[in-house]
């Protein structure tokens, strides 16, 4: 019987042996391992993004009362900074997937900015899957997502603070369907605040992307 996969991953197999990598079209044979080696580690991003996601809402809905305040608020930032810093990094990795496919000759201690740029201006890239990234990357979900890792990457932690109603005093006495977790947030010159429930969002939209490049580097 087939074991499922959680990302519908179109290169990879799974039946008798654990997992069985699917070459995509085009690439050399000198490259598949290489390849193989980048794609795991976009997958294995993608099971980490979703792992940080599940504690950070595991965070928004535990009282306060049963916890240290202080080591709460590093335990939420902590799994804030590694869920955006896992998104992107998927979306890194990525790029080093399409390297070795449309640019092999590239070495692999290339910068991922240098790489993201020779891929994209690359002659074999086929045209539809150019636009399809272009388009994606220059979405406001990506271009926000980017503004998150970098902020709390290279800037400062990212002020947030929550509510949680209900009645009566003791620790467990408070709707949990109330107990939100917002970030407050400076970005495009806007303060925007945003419900941290809310960020299956970018997960989801990081794995549509994901699976779609994979998808069109099969066809």
């Amino acid at each position: 019987m087939m074991e499922e996969d959680a990302l519908n991953d179109p290169l990879m197999e799974f039946g008798r042996r654990p997992m069985e990598y699917i070459k995509p079209k085009d690439i050399a044979a000198n490259q598949f391992v290489g390849w193989k080696a980048s794609h795991f580690s976009t997958r294995l991003k993608l099971q980490g993004a979703d792992y940080f996601l599940r504690q950070i809402l595991g965070a928004a809905s535990r009282p306060e009362d049963l916890s240290l305040p202080l080591l709460a608020f590093s335990l939420f930032h902590w799994y804030l900074d590694a869920f955006f810093f896992e998104l992107i990094s998927a979306s890194d990795t990525l790029f080093q997937e399409l390297k070795a496919v449309y640019c092999p000759d590239l070495p692999t201690t290339t910068p991922i900015t240098t790489v993201q740029k020779e891929v994209m201006k690359s002659q074999s890239l086929p045209e539809d899957l150019r636009e399809f990234i272009e388009q994606e990357r220059k979405a406001d979900w990506y271009e926000k997502l980017q503004w998150y890792r970098n902020t709390t990457a290279h800037v400062g932690h990212i002020p947030w603070g929550f509510e949680k109603g209900g009645s009566g005093d003791k620790p467990w006495h408070y709707n949990a369907e109330e107990c939100k977790l917002f970030i407050q947030l400076i970005h495009n010159d806007e303060v925007q605040t945003e419900d941290v429930a809310g960020y299956r969002m970018y997960l989801d939209k990081m794995l549509d992307f994901v699976n779609t490049v994979w998808n069109m580097m099969k066809q």
